[in-house]
């Protein structure tokens, strides 16, 4: 079972709703998709973003395809649950993400900067379609491609989470002794310093889940 992991850049004019809205955002960095279904009448996903429920209530609100939502606040956290009136997404990206004999796994990551981030699971030809129905839909680059060895081999830093890390290598954050605080990070970074944390915090998990999945997977697309 292969697992293959690819970075796309998207416009503000062929972005999915939900990330552009991120793309236009002063105080939101990202959203990541964390369940979806798309096959109901309304089609409905889940998504955490990394900003407090008021930056985020108004971003949701004016998305055009939605007929309703819900909040959930944890920190500098958000998450939305969306029902939409229909499913948008580009249609050639569309219909090479439904390629037969690979899977979807959450979450999808939209960044400010105009990357959305997939991981897929799937056979060695069903993975092998996906790229090459990509290869005529949109520009993407890859980022993983090994055995998939289960949730923590499925683990990668954002960008957000990446800049993060490095700020705070840069800052003394991880000196021995200590240098310099999370608030230097936070001010580096732009952000509060529960944003700087929790981005902190999750790249860290991130980097040790790839450590140890790196170490269970292959180095090429291998056997079925």
């Amino acid at each position: 079972m292969k697992r293959v992991s690819l970075a796309l850049e998207r416009s503000r004019e062929n972005a999915h709703p939900l990330h552009r809205a991120v793309m236009n955002a002063d105080d939101i960095s990202t959203a990541e998709v964390v369940a979806w279904d798309v096959v109901r009448e309304t089609p409905t996903t889940l998504s955490r973003l990394d900003g407090p429920e008021p930056a985020v209530e108004p971003l949701v609100e004016a998305l055009p395809v939605v007929s309703s939502y819900a909040l959930s606040a944890d920190g500098a956290t958000t998450y939305a649950f969306v029902q939409q009136e229909r499913f948008e997404m580009d249609a050639r990206l569309a219909d090479a993400l439904a390629t037969p004999a690979v899977v979807a796994l959450p979450p999808i990551t939209y960044e400010s900067e105009g990357t959305v981030e997939f991981t897929f699971v799937g056979t060695r030809s069903g993975v092998g379609d996906l790229l090459a129905r990509l290869d005529g839909a949109v520009d993407y680059s890859l980022t993983g491609v090994g055995e998939y060895g289960g949730p923590g081999g499925t683990e990668r830093l954002t960008d957000r989470q990446r800049e993060a890390i490095a700020v705070a290598v840069d800052v003394g954050f991880y000196d021995v002794p200590r240098t310099g605080t999370m608030g230097d990070v936070a001010t580096e970074l732009g952000c509060t310093e529960s944003t700087a944390s929790e981005l902190v915090r999750k790249g860290q998990a991130a980097v040790v889940r790839g450590q140890v999945g790196e170490a269970r997977d292959g180095p090429g697309l291998g056997s079925e």
